[in-house]
């Protein structure tokens, strides 16, 4: 936005196609830090006169309650006089925002990086005035377990899993469903709001994210470079190896089913198996409505729906959708069993 101001020959295309500072504010940074803005410069004012929500010396400073009470007044007062709709994510996401782009100024100013902009001196000026000298170290403090916290959402999400009250700390703006991680939140929203926007150049596979695109691609490649010290044999990825010490070698099954005496080695497989015995089945075939409980089940049950039938008979013709169709032929027309491993 400032080449636009700097360059006069710009100007006309500014006016044009109607270009306003909001298309340059990043997302999930509700400020605008860069240059003068009248609404952070209200922001940050109301902000001072809030101590329980920036000096760690306050004697509420942890208090849950305390700090909830201030978010909701904050909130108000913006909407009420300044006209400025912050939602709690969105407030909570403008004071960290702000907190970090004044303790990092403060250190290039005090160190003397480089030369600080007018507007920055400017929101520093307004800033000094009440924050505190260092960045107060987060102590949030749960009111049912005196548990401490380091990071206000962690104090949250703990309150929601262990004791059941209130939400987890992080929201889609798109729909409903909450996440106890930015991280989790952004995955999200790649996965159900934008799409598969990642191609596979290997191949016509498609994935949300960047990191799922990285583990997919390793299917093309020949190299296993994770081996295992005690067998030899060797994985593509990581947690591949991982997965078969704990179940060849030590044989650990830590994941234990509380309705039988079945065990696991990943959590999500006894997730899966709890569902089966509540009859939970939430994963639905696209194309004729079957459900199943879980991926794997899923996964197998599409094959069936695919016109490429992979799984082919050695001794004949004949061809199959699924393995196990394979494997009945193979008993009842050639009378050869598998063995069971």
């Amino acid at each position: 936005m400032g080449y636009y101001k700097k360059c006069e020959f710009l100007q006309e295309l500014l006016n044009k196609k109607n270009i306003t500072g909001e298309q340059f504010i990043q997302k999930g940074k509700p400020l605008q830090l860069k240059e003068w803005n009248e609404d952070t410069s209200r922001f940050i004012d109301i902000y001072g006169t809030f101590p329980i929500l920036y000096n760690g010396d306050h004697p509420s400073y942890g208090d849950v309650d305390g700090r909830q009470k201030a978010l909701e007044e904050f909130s108000s007062i913006l909407k009420s006089q300044h006209n400025i709709d912050f939602n709690e994510d969105t407030l909570t996401s403008a004071i960290e925002q702000l907190q970090s782009w004044y303790y990092k100024l403060k250190q290039r100013k005090e160190n003397q990086y480089s030369k600080l902009s007018k507007t920055d001196e400017r929101y520093y000026k307004k800033c000094r005035s009440f924050m505190p000298n260092e960045r107060p170290r987060h102590r949030f403090v749960c009111n049912v377990c005196k548990k401490n916290f380091n990071l206000r959402h962690n104090l949250q999400t703990h309150l929601y899993k262990i004791h059941q009250v209130g939400d987890l700390p992080f929201g889609c703006d798109q729909c409903e469903r909450r996440f106890e991680s930015k991280f989790a939140l952004h995955g999200h929203v790649q996965r159900i709001h934008v799409g598969k926007t990642y191609p596979c150049k290997f191949c016509d596979k498609k994935f949300a994210v960047p990191s799922e695109l990285k583990i997919h691609s390793t299917i093309h490649s020949t190299e296993r470079p994770h081996i295992c010290e005690l067998c030899g044999k060797s994985f593509r990825l990581k947690v591949q190896l991982g997965y078969h010490v704990t179940a060849i070698h030590t044989k650990i099954r830590a994941f234990k089913c509380t309705m039988c005496p079945k065990d696991f080695l990943k959590k999500r497989d006894l997730t899966d198996h709890i569902k089966s015995h509540l009859n939970i089945r939430d994963k639905i075939c696209e194309t004729c409505g079957k459900g199943f409980s879980n991926c794997h089940s899923l996964i197998r049950h599409r094959q069936i729906h695919s016109e490429v039938k992979k799984f082919a008979c050695k001794l004949c013709d004949a061809k199959f959708h699924q393995f196990v169709g394979l494997n009945g032929h193979m008993k009842r027309t050639h009378n050869i069993i598998k063995k069971p491993t």
